[in-house]
């Protein structure tokens, strides 16, 4: 299960206690080209055409690619839209291909902003 559906369904009593959620989302073709390599990366040849995971792994990114446009039944963004619509707690979004240096800007920049805002009050 991954941590998306862990948290819309059995880590629910974990959300009231989370100061902040942040949504990483990268452009389908990034992301897409990004998961070709890793599945290169951890299974070699064997995700070539004639491998023995091949299928596997084309079924894999098929599913992969619905991010952006599936439903409510898969995970997608549609899905995640409405669970980070429900979140009482801040939510950054991080759109588009940034370094990782670029989101920990962003993240300790939004910390910083609602230490500051707490401290006012």
């Amino acid at each position: 299960m991954g941590a998306d559906r862990f948290f819309m369904r059995l880590g629910d009593g974990l959300i009231p206690l989370f100061d902040l959620v942040v949504f990483l989302w990268i452009p389908e073709d990034i992301r897409l080209t990004r998961l070709k390599e890793r599945e290169l990366q951890s299974y070699g040849s064997a995700v070539e055409p004639g491998g023995s995971r091949y299928e596997n792994s084309q079924a894999f990114l098929r599913w992969a690619a619905q991010y952006d446009t599936g439903g409510m039944e898969i995970r997608s963004r549609l899905l995640h839209e409405k669970w980070l619509a429900s979140l009482t707690c801040p939510v950054l979004r991080i759109e588009g291909d940034t370094t990782v240096e670029e989101r920990i800007k962003a993240v300790e920049s939004m910390i910083t902003g609602k230490a500051q805002t707490q401290s006012r009050a």
